[in-house]
């Protein structure tokens, strides 16, 4: 990821005009690369449908806006908490940019100021922007309609009509907007819990008096709203969310649907600060001081040293950090993964290398990114610049709480040797052998693995197994009922076949069924797939080209029909699997489909189907 410096001065002007503080808002820019750069790694990989892609630019503003959260936390803790000191420790960052800029005979400036009415206000905002930004622009027309500007319902319904014709994400139905509603809601109470003046389920006692705060609501909205988009635009969701934040295009918007001006609906939350915070405003938080290009080279290096120490990096021992506090450490050297509890509300988890010349970061997963896959299990994985990768293996509970497992490896072959080469002499060293001995297994183990990369040409590209812990009262899934554990008896030999968005999963298998087998299978009928608007269209498609297919739709369950066809799980927002089950409650055969169109998952599936029964019956019994 590459950043001219137009685009520094534009994030150092953003995170000073939240920080108020040079030395904080140098850390927040490089902190926020660091993030860029591995969001960028993580949307490339992942496919979520309820996730908008973003731009480069995009990527390091949001990356801006969660690394900044460290710093107003630990402001917040040391102000507001009579257990803390007060004054804090810096931050790994801050030493670096302290020595960096000591060194070039340059001095930062800081200012530490007690937190104001004024910094919570803009933490607000910032902190809506972000939690609806990381989703998609129906999110962004959520938050700021109903946690800025209180909009009713029918006046939400059409600006989403007018930036969202085709009605891609969310839609007009109560169902969509209270979901939404909900969680951006919980993000809030999470982030600024006893901050917050509450007055009920879902609301909070607002400020008496909101036009003196107009201006500054406009300023941080400006800063705010996405970069890299062009006014009143609404191609795509960046450009849409865009036009929702930044207060000129939002009001255009409202003046073309004749709705009434923001301002009278204007809502801010009111804060419980001491009474010694006051409400202080900070008068030179919109005119940062300039950087000059030497100052933004050296940043520009920083990040590049902190890029080149990742890919030369070969960590020999793991911090693992859920929002900036250690919770456990892992020796590659001597362990694969590592597992410990999660408290409710958590955001983010960090994996840093603990190295001499400072604590690395590899590896970030956030939390909050990953509830929309809505199942009790969750998989993320991350892989840096070095071929480090990190997988977050995570166990959400019923209360809030999860159990998290984090597991490391190398997929370059070279780092992959090493390693092993260093966990090798790690045991050996730990059971005292003598040294002839350790020299002669060496040998004999190094000979071995390379004639297995020789000869298989295997790369792992694969994570370690990893033991399951049990998470602490775990919701139960559908999949975990009796019938989703039973055996795959009859599946297609060879390799799967792969449809366009989908895949068959299974392995080669020769033996019989108790039942009538998937060759013999002529008669389909298709199970209720819910009320919900997705099943009934994706039932609907799916007979449809059946009917077109050689096989035969049945409208009676067995006896009348060969096979049941039932969806096991999934929805428009996550992949969809589908499962074909015998008389005798077996499964004969299986696939896994992407989010998309349901005609597109019918036709997929159809072929699938038809192509698995045809490859059996050339299967000799």
């Amino acid at each position: 990821m590459t950043t001219d410096l137009e685009i520094w001065k534009r994030a150092f002007k953003l995170a000073y005009f939240i920080h108020c503080d040079s030395r904080v808002a140098l850390c927040v820019m490089i902190h926020g690369m660091e993030l860029a750069k591995l969001k960028a790694r993580q949307q490339e990989e992942r496919t979520g449908a309820n996730l908008m892609k973003m731009s480069d630019c995009q990527l390091f503003q949001v990356g801006l806006l969660q690394a900044s959260e460290f710093y107003e936390r630990r402001q917040e803790l040391t102000q507001l908490d009579d257990a803390r000191p007060a004054e804090w420790e810096k931050s790994l960052l801050e030493h670096l940019i302290d020595l960096a800029f000591s060194t070039e005979g340059m001095t930062v400036g800081l200012h530490i100021r007690p937190l104001a009415n004024e910094d919570l206000i803009i933490r607000y905002l910032k902190h809506l922007a972000l939690v609806t930004v990381t989703r998609n622009a129906y999110q962004v027309m959520v938050g700021i309609s109903q946690f800025l500007y209180r909009h009713g319902v029918k006046e939400m319904e059409h600006i989403h009509l007018l930036i969202d014709p085709d009605l891609k994400r969310g839609g007009v139905s109560g169902k969509s907007y209270k979901t939404s509603r909900k969680r951006i809601w919980n993000e809030m109470v999470s982030r600024f819990g006893n901050l917050l003046s509450l007055r009920g389920k879902g609301r909070f006692h607002a400020q008496e008096r909101t036009l003196p705060l107009l201006a500054l609501v406009n300023d941080c909205l400006d800063h705010l709203a996405l970069w890299d988009t062009k006014h009143y635009l609404f191609k795509d969701e960046p450009h849409q969310a865009h036009a929702l934040i930044h207060p000129a295009c939002y009001e255009r918007v409202l003046k073309q649907l004749r709705i009434k001006n923001p301002t009278a609906n204007l809502t801010i939350p009111k804060f419980m600060l001491p009474a010694n915070n006051g409400f202080s405003s900070r008068p030179g938080r919109g005119q940062p001081p300039d950087l000059t290009q030497q100052q933004l080279q050296l940043l520009q290096e920083i990040c590049g040293k902190l890029s080149k120490r990742r890919k030369e990096s070969e960590p020999m021992l793991l911090s693992v950090r859920v929002d900036g506090e250690e919770q456990t450490r892992l020796n590659p050297l001597s362990e694969r993964f590592c597992a410990f509890p999660v408290k409710p509300r958590s955001t983010i988890i960090e994996v840093y290398s603990i190295e001499p010349d400072g604590d690395l970061l590899l590896a970030n997963c956030w939390l909050a990114g990953l509830e929309e896959i809505e199942t009790p299990c969750a998989i993320a994985e991350t892989c840096a610049e070095g071929g480090q990768k990190v997988r977050f293996d995570i166990a959400f509970a019923e209360d809030g709480a999860s159990s998290v497992e984090v597991g490391y490896c190398e997929t370059s072959p070279v780092r992959w040797l090493a390693l092993e080469w260093r966990r090798l002499a790690y045991r050996l060293a730990a059971i005292q052998l003598k040294p002839a001995t350790t020299w002669a297994v060496g040998a004999i183990l190094v000979g071995l693995i390379a004639l297995s990369v020789f000869w298989l040409r295997q790369k792992p590209s694969e994570m370690p197994e990893v033991v399951k812990q049990p998470s602490p009262t775990v919701k139960p899934s559908p999949a975990d009922s009796p019938r989703a554990e039973q055996p795959l008896l009859v599946e297609n030999r060879g390799k799967p076949e792969i449809g366009k968005g989908g895949s068959s999963s299974g392995r080669n298998s020769s033996r019989r069924t108790r039942g009538l087998p998937l060759g013999s299978v002529a008669r389909i009928h298709i199970q209720s797939f819910g009320e919900d608007e997705f099943g009934i269209a994706l039932r609907e498609g799916l007979i449809d080209r059946l009917k077109q297919s050689p096989l035969t739709v049945e409208e009676g369950m067995l006896p009348a029909a060969d096979a049941i066809l039932e969806r096991n799980s999934g929805s428009g927002k996550r992949p969809v699997r589908l499962r074909l089950v015998n008389k005798e409650g077996e499964v004969l055969w299986r696939a896994s489909f992407k989010q998309g169109e349901t005609a597109q998952i019918a036709e997929s599936a159809v072929n699938l189907l038809v192509q698995a029964i045809e490859s059996e019956k050339r299967i000799p019994r």
